[in-house]
């Protein structure tokens, strides 16, 4: 018999095994069950561990095989798309198999079940029920008021039909035992939407440009020709409706959706719009769902209920089998590459799943990473632009505010005095205000005024910042949390002071400014509850606030028609980090924040506070100037041969001994070195992090560049595969990060 045997990648996070899979015999009931994809339960040694069939031989490579336990779903979860996916992630970024079948699989991949309901429905022809009922009204009117609700809907769940009737269980047993109803087991969907659908939204008029543009998607579209296509749009440009109007082509053509957004905060309102143009063929994806919640909708796409997803990164593995077109909103998010193993990219992702379903990509942005601009004006990708808002809308002016000045005319305040007076004139005319500062908390870090000593988290390189809420010391890395001490842990002083700025810091600042104004504050801090998002959006749409205060989650995809002046409280955030990308990010985010006004006929205006007026990514972001950005940026990349010029992989060494990582990261550099000769590559490092210290563990880093990117990525696996098999090197962790978003 052909195919007895399953390979299964088993879940078991022990070096070697993620990568390997192993031979199982099927059982013969289970024989038509199982496919590739399937999750199956399975021995190893003396435990019982989950698995994933990823094929099939006709014999085995060992003499002693066992046996498969049991089927975990009623149909695979994986698709073999998904699962040759699955194999290119791991190869490419150099993840064990098994861990990048389980980010497929989040959350839900090892326990959850279909949820099942008791459903009753009539057993008998409607012209029996209602003389039954009206023989038995006066003796049994529970009964009776049973199959009254019965007669009137063909089944209902019985919770539902004890509640509308009044009647209890008993009364249902009784008609049961007459064969007058009958009692069955069905499965429900648990719902990820509050809200209900009232009818669908009609499409909107494009101007000629916007339809120009999507003549070229749709011409993609019908004619199944894959590729990128990098749509650069000005914030208010009305990217979202070519969109909308691309995926109503993709529907007319019996093929699916898929929209990536950078963050959860943007989801609801992507939702509101797709599901009020598609109603229910529209499912959101993402890690604030319940998991019987993200189940069932993984369960609707795989059975081809649900044509279009939304959701972050990954969302990016939705299980769709005829995949007509991919949209990646705000491609240039960093967010879009995942921090821990498997360091994929979902871009990277999105492009293999549009190759194989011979599907555009459609990467939108106000602010293309350099990459893709690069990728585009090259001609690699095609690129096409949105320059000015719908409508002729203007860009709202930007104001930026030299805080140097500011301090010298002894303004010791959050707010400059120009932003101070345009917050007075927009309360007065009862419009709405954001301020931005991309940092949480209330201060940085606590600092003693005697003997400058400094607080810092006990297991990382970095200082506790005060949560003034919750009258905490935090660590925004390993978590810890620690008292505000009431004497200097270094001298003993009482002289201690909060430096440094957070959003807490500036909603406090508001309040004492401004009193009677309302004021709503989103961060990580104020998000933690399921749907929280939602709600803070919601009250401020509706005018319930005056001023939003947040991070980079306000920054991007949100509209509201009534805010007229978007203050920064301080663009210097990201300017300092020790990041080739750092001028980029600033740039991206002001330009982001500043598109949240102007996008109605009451206007807009953006104020911008910065110790650095003249940086060339404040300039063109005050100018509106993605070109000029781009110019200076490109070449500062091409002079120190930075991507796009070169690839790059970063290997991140930890261990609790920061002498024993220095010399073990020393000897990682000396394998490399042997293993690359005759290549054109360079090794920057080994050198101790920015953030030197994570979790009581020290951290270093070594960084390749190269063009030669298949060679450094065989020499870069090869060297950490060697480095593993000397035993004492295992107290070592190595991580290697391909084409890294941050080297911190």
């Amino acid at each position: 018999m052909m195919n007895q045997y399953a390979r299964v990648v088993v879940d078991l996070p022990a070096p070697g095994i993620g990568d390997r899979y192993f031979h199982y015999k099927i059982p013969k009931e289970f024989l038509s069950q199982i496919q590739e994809g399937t999750r199956v339960m399975v021995p190893f040694g003396s435990r019982k561990l989950l698995g994933f069939v990823v094929g099939f031989d006709s014999s085995p490579e060992v003499d002693r095989v066992k046996e498969i336990n049991r089927v975990v779903d009623p149909f695979p979860l994986l698709t073999k798309e998904l699962l040759d996916l699955a194999r290119w992630i791991s190869d490419l970024y150099i993840s064990p198999l098994v861990e990048v079948l389980k980010a497929i699989l989040p959350n839900f991949y090892a326990t959850t079940k279909p949820k099942e309901v008791t459903v009753i429905k009539l057993a008998v022809q409607q012209k029996e029920a209602l003389s039954y009922r009206d023989k038995i009204k006066r003796r049994a009117p529970k009964q009776a008021q049973i199959l009254e609700v019965l007669m009137q809907q063909k089944k209902i769940p019985l919770q539902d039909l004890l509640q509308v009737s009044g009647a209890g269980r008993q009364s249902v047993k009784a008609l049961q035992e007459k064969k007058l109803l009958i009692m069955d087991r069905e499965r429900v969907m648990r719902e990820p939407f509050q809200q209900k659908l009232f009818g669908l939204s009609s499409r909107l008029q494009l101007n000629p440009k916007q339809s120009e543009l999507l003549g070229i998607i749709k011409h993609k579209i019908d004619k199944k020709l894959p590729g990128t296509i990098l749509l650069h749009g000005v914030t208010g440009s009305g990217k979202t409706e070519i969109y909308l109007q691309a995926i109503e082509e993709v529907l007319k053509n019996g093929r699916e959706a898929l929209v990536l957004v950078p963050e959860i905060s943007l989801t609801p309102q992507m939702v509101k719009w797709f599901r009020g143009r598609f109603g229910s063929l529209v499912t959101v994806l993402h890690s604030r769902l319940s998991q019987g919640e993200r189940y069932d909708q993984w369960c609707r796409i795989r059975e081809g209920e649900i044509k279009i997803a939304i959701g972050p990164r990954s969302a990016v593995f939705a299980p769709f089998t005829n995949l007509g077109i991919i949209i990646i909103d705000e491609e240039h998010e960093t967010t879009y590459k995942q921090e821990e193993s498997p360091r994929y990219d979902a871009r990277e992702a999105a492009k293999k799943r549009g190759d194989f379903y011979s599907c555009p990509v459609v990467l939108g942005s106000a602010t293309p990473s350099v990459e893709a601009y690069y990728s585009a004006r090259e001609g690699k990708d095609l690129l096409i632009s949105l320059k000015e808002r719908v409508e002729h809308r203007p860009l709202p002016p930007v104001e930026v505010v030299d805080l140097k000045e500011e301090l010298s005319g002894g303004n010791r305040t959050l707010f400059s005095s120009i932003l101070y007076n345009h917050m007075e004139k927009v309360l007065s005319r009862k419009q709405q205000i954001i301020l931005f500062l991309n940092r949480r908390g209330f201060a940085t870090f606590m600092v003693c005024r005697e003997c400058g000593f400094v607080l810092r988290c006990s297991n990382c390189s970095i200082t506790l910042t005060y949560h003034a809420s919750q009258d905490l010391l935090k660590c925004h890395y390993c978590h810890h949390e620690k008292r505000v001490p009431e004497q200097c842990p270094g001298c003993g002083g009482s002289c201690i002071r909060f430096l440094g700025l957070g959003t807490q810091r500036v909603e406090k600042g508001v309040k004492d400014l401004f009193p009677r104004a309302r004021v709503l504050r989103m961060d990580m801090d104020a998000t933690t509850r399921k749907g929280s998002h939602q709600d803070i959006f919601k009250v401020f749409q509706r005018g319930e606030a005056d001023i939003l205060i947040g991070t980079q989650m306000i920054a991007k995809g949100l509209d509201f028609p009534r805010v007229t002046l978007v203050g920064v409280i301080l663009a210097d955030t990201a300017l300092n980090l020790p990041d080739f990308r750092s001028g980029e990010r600033t740039f991206q985010l002001l330009t982001q924040v500043a598109g949240r006004t102007g996008r109605s006929s009451l206007g807009g205006k953006v104020i911008v506070q910065t110790f650095n007026p003249d940086h060339y990514s404040i300039m063109a972001a005050k100018h509106h100037d993605y070109e000029s950005f781009f110019e200076e940026e490109i070449s500062l990349r091409k002079e120190f041969q930075y991507p796009p010029f070169n690839r790059l992989i970063r290997v991140v060494f930890s261990s609790l001994s920061e002498k024993f990582l220095s010399q073990k990261a020393g000897e990682f550099k000396g394998m490399l070195e042997r293993s690359l000769r005759g290549i054109q590559a360079e090794i920057l490092g080994p050198c101790p992090c920015p953030l030197s210290k994570v979790r009581g563990r020290y951290r270093w880093h070594l960084v390749l560049k190269s063009l030669e990117f298949a060679e450094i990525h065989r020499v870069s696996r090869e060297a950490w595969q060697e480095f593993y098999k000397t035993a004492g090197n295992r107290e070592i962790r190595i991580t290697l990060d391909v084409n890294p978003i941050t080297m911190l």
